[in-house]
């Protein structure tokens, strides 16, 4: 006769939350997420600490694109940059 005392250990498990912008892909564990796709979960084959595998839901926020106005006023030589935009007199008029 043989006795069999087994312990059950419990996989790992956690959540990784992120904003991105519309344009982004992030790659976790080989799975692409993006605007597209936000949401999924994860499995890290030995990634608990006790070695058994973990489990990750992933949660992501995509971050509106931004909207603005801007309203200015550039005298005749001067020229004005917006990111990597350049403004002046020229291209305006």
């Amino acid at each position: 006769i043989i006795f069999v005392n087994l312990n059950i250990l419990k996989n790992g498990t956690g959540v990784y939350k992120a904003d991105i912008c519309r344009r982004d892909t992030l790659v976790l564990q080989g799975e692409t997420f993006s605007s597209g796709r936000t949401t999924g979960i994860l499995k890290v084959a030995n990634g608990s600490t006790n070695g058994c595998d973990s489990i990750v839901q992933v949660d992501l926020t995509v971050i509106p694109d931004a909207n603005g106005q801007l309203d200015t006023t550039l005298c005749e030589m001067l020229i004005q940059f917006v990111r990597q935009l350049v403004f002046s007199h020229a291209n305006i008029c």
